[in-house]
């Protein structure tokens, strides 16, 4: 299941040579992959084969763009934030359905009531609300929304 983690992991074991690396999606069905290698640079061939393996090895329906690591902060891409230990291991595992992901992220949130509420595939917006939303904060409402967008396809965004 192409989450960002997993297709980091995947792009540092085929190209080594990456340093710099942020996979991230920009859009319906399109993620980008920002990339330097340790002399902070990104040619064109590597941008072409890096573009190649996201289609074929990550996620074949996920249009991958490849952009020097540096415009990470042109194109506004937030920081990021190391998630907790279980969303890494849901992310690197992946197959997750709506329950797993519930599942998930309610091993962290066990006070929640996390609910699926749909999928509109005119945004690629995966909706999930929270049946008791005045239990939590608006903190904690990011901080699952970041969780959750981190254990779904690349290609897809999360609402909360």
């Amino acid at each position: 299941m192409g989450t960002r983690l997993l297709a980091e992991k995947l792009i540092k074991a085929e190209f080594p040579a990456i340093k710099y690396l942020r996979v991230h999606t920009t859009g319906k069905g399109i993620a980008t992959i920002y990339a330097w290698d340790e002399n902070f640079k990104i040619d064109d061939v590597n941008m072409r084969k890096l573009s190649e393996f996201g289609t074929n090895e990550i996620l074949a329906h996920v249009y991958f763009n490849v952009k020097p690591y540096d415009q990470l902060m042109v194109d506004a891409i937030p920081d990021y934030q190391e998630p907790s230990e279980i969303i890494v291991e849901a992310a690197l595992t992946g197959g997750l359905n709506k329950e797993g992901i519930i599942r998930t992220i309610n091993k962290i949130f066990p006070d929640i009531d996390l609910v699926y509420n749909g999928y509109d595939s005119g945004s690629g917006n995966v909706n999930f609300y929270v049946s008791d939303s005045d239990r939590i904060t608006q903190i904690e409402r990011e901080i699952i929304e970041q969780y959750v967008s981190e254990i779904i396809p690349l290609g897809g965004t999360v609402q909360i």
